[in-house]
C-alpha cells in the first residue's frame, strides 16, 4: 500500500498462481472501479481451479468468457475467504470496487452476499449491463462497455452517510488498519456504536474487523516483498505475539506464514 494512500490496494495471491495473460486497469476517475483482465491457467489434472480470493474488505464484479458459454458473478470479499472456480482457456473481466462503491449491490446485499458468489443476473439492474458484456470480445472493449454502460445509468448511493463511511474508511486505510475505535470516536466525534453501524452498511463488517482486514493485506505485502523474520513482521505490525500473528494469518489464508512464504516466496 502507498504511503497517504485512501484506497485499499489488495494482494490476491492464489489468483496469480492460476492465471496467466493479465491486464490491469485503475479507472478511479471514470467508474471509481479497478478493472483486470486473466485468463485461466491449465492444471495438471483438471479442468478448472478453485481459485481462493482472500479477504479485502472490497467486492468484484467478474464476466467469464469460454469459447462456447458465457457467465457473470458478483463476488463479495468482505471478511472471509471465497474460492472461485477458475477454467482452462477461459477469459476473465474483474471490476473491482472499493467498499461501498459497488453500485449493484445494495446495502442489504454487502450484509447478506458477505463472502460469497452471486450470479450477476440475480441482482437487479444488471441485465442490460450483462448484454453489453456479453458481446465485448477483449480488455479494452470490456472495459469500454462498461464504463458507457455505467455513463448512461443512475446508481444513487445516501450521499451524506456514504461520504463519512468514505472518510472513516481513508483514516483506518491511511493508519494501516492500527487504530482502534475509540480513536476513531475521537478524530470523527461520532460515538462506536454509529461508526460499527455505517461500516457494517456499506461494507458488512465492523469497524474492527475492516481495520484487522487492511492490516493483513499489508502484512502479505511485507512478507511478499521482505526479508524479515515473523517474529519481526509480529512486532512491526502490533500482534499480542507470534503466536497470534500465526493464528490470525491462518484464520485468512488457510496457511501459517512459513508455509505461505514457501508457496509463494517472492514470486508475488
Amino acid at each position: 500500500m502507498k504511503e497517504n494512500c485512501s484506497y485499499i490496494q489488495t494482494i490476491q495471491p492464489f489468483l496469480m498462481l492460476n492465471t496467466e495473460k493479465s491486464a490491469f486497469h485503475s479507472s478511479k476517475e471514470e467508474s471509481n472501479a479497478e478493472f483486470f483482465g486473466f485468463k485461466g491457467k491449465p492444471q495438471k489434472n483438471n479442468d478448472y481451479a478453485h481459485v481462493t480470493f482472500l479477504p479485502d474488505g472490497c467486492s468484484s464484479l467478474i464476466f467469464c468468457y469460454s469459447k462456447h458459454s458465457f457467465s457473470s458473478f458478483a463476488v463479495v470479499t468482505n471478511s472471509e475467504s471465497v474460492l472461485f472456480k477458475i477454467e482452462k482457456n477461459t477469459e476473465y473481466f474483474q471490476v473491482k470496487y472499493q467498499p461501498g462503491q459497488n453500485p449493484f449491490l445494495t446495502n442489504e446485499d454487502v450484509k447478506k452476499a458477505g463472502n460469497k458468489i452471486i450470479p450477476l443476473e440475480e441482482l437487479p439492474g444488471t441485465e442490460l449491463l450483462c448484454l453489453a458484456m456479453k458481446a465485448a470480445d477483449s480488455f479494452e472493449r470490456r472495459k469500454e462497455s462498461f464504463c458507457k454502460i455505467m455513463e448512461s445509468s443512475k446508481h444513487e448511493n445516501e450521499a451524506s452517510t456514504l461520504s463519512l463511511f468514505r472518510q472513516l474508511m481513508q483514516i483506518v486505510v491511511q493508519k494501516n488498519g492500527l487504530i482502534k475505535i475509540s480513536e476513531l470516536e475521537k478524530l470523527s466525534g461520532y460515538s462506536a456504536r454509529y461508526i460499527n453501524h455505517l461500516f457494517e452498511t456499506y461494507c458488512g463488517i465492523s469497524a474492527k474487523h475492516f481495520s484487522n482486514i487492511v492490516k493483513f493485506q499489508l502484512v502479505l505485502g511485507e512478507i511478499n516483498g521482505s526479508q524479515a523474520s515473523f517474529s519481526k513482521i509480529a512486532s512491526n505490525w502490533k500482534f499480542y505475539d507470534q503466536s497470534h500473528f500465526i493464528h490470525e494469518f491462518k484464520s485468512y489464508t488457510g496457511l501459517t506464514p512459513g508455509d505461505y512464504n514457501t508457496m509463494f516466496g517472492m514470486a508475488v
